[in-house]
């Protein structure tokens, strides 16, 4: 515990240290894409006489769900296995490797839940309000399937890479598919609430709980076996 501590503080030292050096970007810049791109988007939404069914909206939000997963490899591979990151530095120190990738989730966790306030913002275009009770366990849960479905890709994308095992593969593409539609059904659901009933949600919290905790139990397992014999090949 004491590691992941150190870890997680040294990453947060680096970000504070970088978001000193980009204050301009983060205050002005940022604020005013984000703003111009919300009025844009907004104003499309009204104007627009296309509305999707529930069906088309669910299918969507999974399709995104899954390039979201998609695009998360590649910078979960180098959170990982610490790839040109001063983080690599922790390979030469008595730390765990099951710190070392609590530490990863960390990070991987705080990046996806800059997608979570996007499906926030979402909402309020859809006209599901800006906040209810439910929306805390919907969001946690996606960030939970999506950062522990990443994780999991990038150890399974990096060990296929280095042993071309067909059976791991397999494995790997069937749980990005259940993380995949898991995340696009709680993101569908956190912007348009009233599309599932009470019973419906419970259901799927529950069920992506369970996917969330068998994703980081799996990907526990294969990180500590595989880590010392792929860790090469993913530098």
């Amino acid at each position: 515990m004491s590691h992941l501590r150190l870890m997680v503080g040294a990453g947060a030292l680096e970000g504070r240290r970088w978001a000193r050096e980009h204050l301009y970007s983060l205050l002005v810049l940022t604020p005013l894409v984000l703003g111009m791109t919300y009025l844009g988007v907004g104003r499309v939404v009204e104007d627009s006489d296309w509305r999707p069914s529930d069906e088309v909206a669910a299918g969507l939000a999974v399709s995104a769900a899954a390039c979201l997963l998609a695009l998360g490899v590649s910078r979960a591979v180098a959170e990982i296995y610490h790839l040109r990151r001063p983080e690599s530095l922790f390979d030469a120190l008595p730390v765990s490797a099951r710190a070392q990738l609590a530490a990863a989730l960390v990070r991987r966790a705080a990046r996806v839940s800059g997608a979570a306030a996007a499906a926030v913002v979402a909402r309020t275009l859809a006209g599901g309000g800006l906040w209810d009770a439910r929306l805390p366990a919907l969001l946690a849960c996606f960030v939970a399937v999506t950062a522990s479905g990443q994780a999991l890709a990038a150890v399974q994308w990096v060990h296929w890479g280095h042993r071309r095992e067909r059976a791991h593969a397999a494995v790997a593409l069937l749980m990005f598919a259940a993380c995949s539609v898991a995340a696009g059904l709680l993101l569908f659901v956190a912007v348009k609430p009233w599309a599932a009933p009470e019973l419906g949600r419970a259901w799927l919290v529950a069920g992506s709980i369970a996917l969330a905790g068998a994703t980081l139990l799996l990907l526990f397992a294969l990180h500590e076996r595989w880590r010392a014999s792929d860790l090469e090949y993913a530098k």
